[in-house]
């Protein structure tokens, strides 16, 4: 796969699940994989760069998957995304941390790293969460608040529960004049009971594909990963690429931000019988 040309936007947002794992057998070639969506970086321009799966494990002895996110960041770095903010360090003697990480062009003003606080005990070593960064963009008085997230891929409940963390944690960061984008992995197939209820938690945030998503992985026509965006800026492009580089494809979004109040879309809510409190 490859990136397609750059157009024009206020703001060009790349989310994309690296599947750089150091606790399973299916995360291969991860230094060739990681500088292939590196280079490929550089063609489209980004002004953010969202990843998941960028896991560094610590054990006494070493500190595996240091040199393959390094390698990352240098070649941003490269192509002007010369910010990063990544998850807070794992345990230092045997732990994997949440494997975020999130790279701009645009100076890093503040950075929250959050572990769920509930997680299904097969997600223990991962210690999932979300990286919220909060972002000075040029010629605006607002902030972009960017938030990667990677939620537990075994238990609905447990995710209804991460994804009310998570809307706690925009209520109480985010001013509502700001620009939000929430992107990742959120292991919620798309057109399932479930997935009405992330939209109705995550309201008046909105998802551009809405009801009908193309599959995200490798794996089979299922979506599990998704953006979500703030009423006050509107997606002139939208793409799903597969790049090669993981078994996740990758998000590709252009945004503008919208001007007039009179122009904002607020998303209506989800169709569904399960309570949205």
């Amino acid at each position: 796969g490859s990136i397609p040309a750059q157009i024009w936007a206020d703001m060009k947002i790349v989310c994309q699940n690296l599947n750089v794992h150091h606790l399973v057998t299916h995360s291969k070639e991860k230094n060739t994989r990681t500088g292939k969506f590196a280079d490929l970086l550089a063609g489209y321009a980004p002004d953010v760069v969202i990843v998941q799966e960028i896991f560094v494990l610590n054990t006494l002895f070493s500190k595996v998957g240091g040199n393959v996110r390094q390698q990352l960041i240098t070649k941003a770095k490269e192509c002007g995304l010369q910010y990063c903010a990544l998850s807070k360090p794992p345990n230092p003697i045997f732990g994997q941390d949440a494997g975020l990480m999130v790279l701009s062009r645009w100076p890093i003003a503040k950075d929250y790293s959050v572990t769920f606080r509930e997680y299904g005990w097969k997600e223990v070593p991962n210690k999932k969460g979300f990286l919220h960064a909060k972002i000075k963009i040029p010629d605006e008085d607002k902030f972009l608040h960017v938030i990667t997230v990677h939620m537990d891929a075994h238990e609905q409940m447990v995710r209804d529960n991460q994804v009310r963390q998570l809307r706690a944690h925009l209520a109480g960061h985010v001013s509502t004049d700001d620009f939000v984008v929430v992107g990742g992995d959120l292991n919620i197939p798309a057109g399932t009971p479930e997935f009405k209820q992330l939209r109705n938690l995550l309201h008046p945030y909105r998802d551009g594909w809405g009801e009908t998503h193309p599959g995200t992985t490798s794996h089979g026509p299922a979506c599990v990963d998704y953006m979500f965006w703030s009423p006050n800026i509107k997606v002139c492009n939208q793409k799903l690429e597969d790049l090669d580089v993981s078994d996740h494809y990758c998000l590709m979004a252009d945004f503008e931000i919208i001007k007039e109040d009179d122009q904002r879309y607020d998303a209506p809510k989800a169709e569904s019988t399960e309570k949205s409190s």
